[in-house]
């Protein structure tokens, strides 16, 4: 009995010794982000959102014919390369389509999109993340470029990001 108080005393005192690690290592827990909600339909919204590294952001269609294509400030309605979710059809009596398009935010640069169907591009259907609207290049800049554009470039492909079923 006393070996068993004695081990067990010991075991304690063993566990409240406390530990070091460099203050550089990285955690080993899962930092979750924020999920942002973004609505591509004849409009973005919102249209522009600040999201932080982590973070995920999933584009929902409404009804229509809508896509959501990565672009640069300077060429609006073109691919840059980067993400794009290839168009979705979503019938007129269902309230948004059954997939989603989720993309994970890996840096804080600006991130500037458009709905790639049709001609909504040129319509001003554009969206940006992390854009600074006091900045020179804004939101309202890129809608007004996209504006001046004669065509639409779309995705025909999904990269950059996943479908999901919702």
């Amino acid at each position: 009995m006393r070996f068993t108080i004695a081990a067990l005393l010991a075991a304690t005192a063993a566990m409240a010794i406390p530990t070091t690690t460099p203050e550089d290592s990285p955690s080993k827990v899962a930092k979750r982000g924020t999920i942002h909600t973004v609505w591509v339909g004849d409009t973005i919204s919102p249209d522009n959102l600040q999201a932080d590294v982590g973070d995920q952001v999933e584009f929902h269609f409404l009804p229509g014919v809508h896509s959501v294509v990565q672009s640069s400030y300077l060429d609006p309605c073109r691919s840059n390369g980067g993400f794009g979710s290839t168009s979705l059809s979503t019938p007129s009596d269902q309230n948004q389509n059954d997939m989603a398009f989720l993309i994970s935010i890996k840096s804080k640069k600006r991130i500037w999109y458009y709905n790639g169907a049709n001609d909504a591009c040129q319509r001003g259907v554009v969206g940006a993340i992390n854009s600074p609207e006091n900045s020179k290049r804004s939101l309202e800049g890129f809608r007004r470029a996209a504006q001046t554009e004669s065509r639409t470039v779309n995705s025909f492909e999904v990269k950059g990001g996943v479908l999901v079923q919702i």
